[in-house]
């Protein structure tokens, strides 16, 4: 490799030679450039991460006869090869790795392929292989605001606010954008909990549950947990339980005596009752019930 002289003369039987021409650097011995180990990984580590992380992407890049190298990463991510991120390496005579930070967003979802391209100024080029790479969703965080411990009135219409903030913990914790699908469960019999009430975050990134409770939940210390989930650009997550109050409504109703009815104050008087809920269907046979006559 690198610069060669030529030189040159010529001889024949009943001919005078020729003069030797020397020509100093007539032609120069050069390669392509070199791309070996092309890899990427993103913060969570290995080939798959989520359109939040920064990823890396690495190829070591050489070019022995030292000339400047320009560098492109290109990708595949659902339309065809495009390129993301360029450089030039100037002191790439030995191995040098080259590496690309990269970030993605919640559209380019799903496998994806990736390749280097090195290009050097005699305009000698090499590729590396197709790699391929998953970018998935982002992870969240859910975080407990408020509806802990409330109590809300089972009869009419009556609400109560369990509110959550979700977190994008791959783009460093910011406040997840809004229209994230989320959902909220509370348990109806203390143990099992309902399918959910749905919502999508507002713009501050937090979800607000709005808690109607009706006759399929018992009126009693309910548990709730909520947080992201089937959202299309996000991981599901859930804070942990915390607890609210679910608050029956008792109805009186009485039988005897009969309103007007004259009694002689030497006789016994029959006081009967009966006492109800709000669900009277569900709770037909209440008990446990105290009932005080005046």
């Amino acid at each position: 490799l690198g610069n060669y002289n030529t030189t040159i003369n010529a001889t024949k039987a009943f001919y005078n030679g020729s003069t030797t021409t020397k020509k100093v650097n007539a032609y120069e011995l050069a390669t392509d450039p070199t791309l070996s180990s092309p890899s990427t990984a993103s913060d969570q580590g290995g080939t798959t991460g989520g359109w939040g992380e920064t990823w890396d992407f690495t190829a070591n890049i050489q070019d022995v006869d030292s000339d400047n190298v320009t560098v492109q990463l290109w990708a595949d991510l659902g339309s065809n090869f495009q390129l993301l991120n360029t450089t030039t390496c100037t002191s790439c005579s030995s191995s040098t790795p080259i590496t690309f930070l990269q970030t993605f967003n919640r559209t380019q979802i799903g496998n994806r392929a990736y390749k280097f391209n090195a290009t050097d100024s005699r305009n000698y080029t090499n590729q590396s292989i197709t790699q391929n790479f998953t970018i998935e969703k982002d992870n969240t965080l859910a975080v407990f605001v408020v509806g802990n411990g409330i109590s809300i009135n089972r009869e009419d219409s009556a609400t109560g606010l369990l509110a959550i903030e979700i977190q994008d913990t791959d783009r460093g914790n910011l406040v997840a954008s809004s229209g994230v699908n989320g959902s909220g469960f509370v348990t109806t019999d203390t143990a099992g909990f309902d399918g959910g009430t749905t919502n999508q975050t507002n713009s501050t990134g937090q979800l607000n549950i709005y808690f109607n409770p009706t006759c399929s939940y018992s009126a009693a210390t309910q548990r709730w947990k909520g947080g992201v989930a089937g959202d299309e650009f996000y991981k599901d997550s859930n804070i942990s339980n915390r607890s609210l109050d679910v608050l029956g409504q008792l109805k009186n109703n009485l039988l005897t005596p009969e309103q007007g009815q004259t009694f002689n104050s030497s006789n016994l008087i029959n006081l009967n009752a009966t006492i109800s809920t709000d669900c009277p269907v569900q709770e037909a046979n209440l008990t446990s019930a105290a009932a005080q006559f005046r």
